[in-house]
């Protein structure tokens, strides 16, 4: 008798509890597992990448380089704002170069360790060959008689032309300075072999600026 009445207390008491639990059905979410549309949603996701900026002055402090560099577009603006150029990539192996008025002026060929720096007409104007440590830049496919871009110890950045030394970039109090045919500087946390070419009056201002920017991007 004693276990009769337990087992229907039990009873009724399970009975209880299940229609507070909705009816004794346990609900879940109609998913479908076969469905590859499933959403996740993660809370630690990385963040877009942000564009690359840099800002370059003169020695009083006032810019005169402006570089903007995005997955899709180069914007370069330059001889303090008067003059600019837009870069965008064509595939993934290269970029055409536009100046404010639309015209085409240069074009980049991509290669894993190099770059060709290439007129509106496909014609060569500078190679860059990055290797070993050190950056060749050179108006002939053989890369003779090339600019050289290397780190010495000290960290600087020093451009020769055979042993002649032409600019050299050096960091120093969370700036860059950049010394050559002119002076300019930059506030940066570290050095890179892109800014030594600023002071390389030897190249034509246009193409100048393109490797800088291809060499900001590339490395």
């Amino acid at each position: 008798m004693k276990n009769l009445v337990f087992f229907y207390t039990t009873l009724l008491l399970f009975l209880v509890w299940m229609s507070a639990c909705g009816g004794g059905e346990t609900k879940t979410e109609d998913i479908d597992y076969n469905n590859p549309e499933i959403v996740i949603e993660q809370n630690d996701a990385k963040p877009a990448q942000k564009d690359q900026v840099t800002s370059i002055l003169d020695e009083s402090g006032s810019e005169v380089i402006h570089i903007e560099i995005n997955p899709t577009e180069t914007i370069i603006k330059y001889n303090r704002g008067q003059d600019m150029l837009n870069g965008r990539s064509k595939s993934a192996d290269k970029s055409k170069y536009y100046n404010q008025k639309g015209d085409l002026v240069a074009e980049v060929k991509y290669k894993d360790d190099a770059f060709k720096l290439r007129d509106s007409n496909s014609n060569l104007l500078w190679k860059v060959k990055i290797k070993e440590g050190k950056i060749k830049i050179s108006d002939n496919e053989e890369g003779e008689s090339a600019f050289e871009i290397k780190q010495n110890e000290t960290g600087k950045f020093k451009v020769k032309l055979g042993e002649e030394q032409l600019t050299e970039a050096k960091l120093k109090d969370g700036f860059v300075t950049v010394t050559g045919k002119g002076i300019y500087r930059l506030k940066a946390k570290e050095n890179h072999p892109a800014y030594a070419v600023l002071s390389l009056g030897n190249l034509e201002e246009t193409h100048r600026m393109i490797i800088v920017a291809e060499l900001l991007k590339k490395i």
